[in-house]
């Protein structure tokens, strides 16, 4: 899944973080550049224009962040499992979201309505689903 990062520094300023700590978010993620290896020869360098980089560990919390807004959004039907008097159907973590129903059509009802959630919000990038 891919955040856009205009999106992100958005959802920053929403959550009232410091501009200077955006600012020094953005200069890590901005201007990165990457290469791939393919069986052995190692491609030319290009820009990563989109996203968060994988693997950087500042990524999976910029990623949360960008879920806060979404996240909470669900709604809190009676689907999943309980644990501890608390119902869960959805867990997230980095670029991971695990969601939890009883049957697949609760987890595909789901899955639509997260998706949906976060073109709404303009969080999802089609192109990297």
């Amino acid at each position: 899944m891919t955040i856009h990062r205009d999106t992100l520094w958005k959802c920053m300023k929403e959550f009232k973080i410091r501009t200077k700590l955006t600012n020094m978010c953005k200069a890590c993620v901005q201007k990165t550049r990457s290469m791939v290896r393919i069986e052995g020869t190692l491609s030319s360098f290009f820009e990563n224009k989109t996203s968060l980089k994988q693997g950087d560990p500042l990524s999976p919390i910029l990623f949360n962040l960008a879920l806060q807004k979404v996240i909470p959004s669900i709604k809190m039907v009676p689907s999943g499992t309980k644990i501890c008097k608390e119902q869960l159907n959805i867990l997230a973590y980095a670029d991971e979201i695990a969601l939890i129903g009883k049957n697949e059509v609760e987890i595909r009802k789901r899955f639509v309505e997260v998706e949906t959630l976060l073109e709404i919000e303009c969080l999802l990038d089609r192109a990297s689903l």
